[in-house]
């Protein structure tokens, strides 16, 4: 009984895995799509399914993100913020880091001079 009960466990864990990367394919190919129509609009559908290829082959993905934020921004008329949180979502958690880090920087700068140079 208890065999059963935990290969019942692993299915759902497995059906749940396949559903998350499931989702991230729909995600990058939604943001494909959205390239390709900003692409098309300026450029033509032969240079933008081309380019969006390009991308995709060579991995990419700050090229397809550009394209797509200019699709939400210029075309359909997104504000700019949440286009950029919606082609990268990542940027919500990494920027504040970047942003901390900058400041300590400027708080705290490295000092001019090197510690050899002081010793001789």
């Amino acid at each position: 009984m208890r065999a059963a009960a935990q290969s019942g466990g692993d299915r759902l864990a497995v059906a749940r895995t396949w559903l998350v990367l499931l989702l991230i394919a729909a995600y990058r190919l939604g943001r494909c799509a959205v390239a390709v129509v900003g692409l098309t609009h300026w450029l033509g559908l032969p240079w933008a399914s081309a380019l969006v290829l390009l991308a995709v082959l060579l991995r990419g993905p700050l090229l397809l993100q550009i394209g797509a934020a200019l699709t939400l921004v210029a075309l359909w008329h997104w504000p700019a913020l949440l286009a950029v949180i919606a082609v990268a979502p990542r940027l919500v958690t990494i920027l504040p880091g970047l942003i901390r880090t900058w400041g300590a920087s400027r708080r705290h700068p490295r000092p001019r001079w090197s510690p050899a140079e002081e010793a001789s």
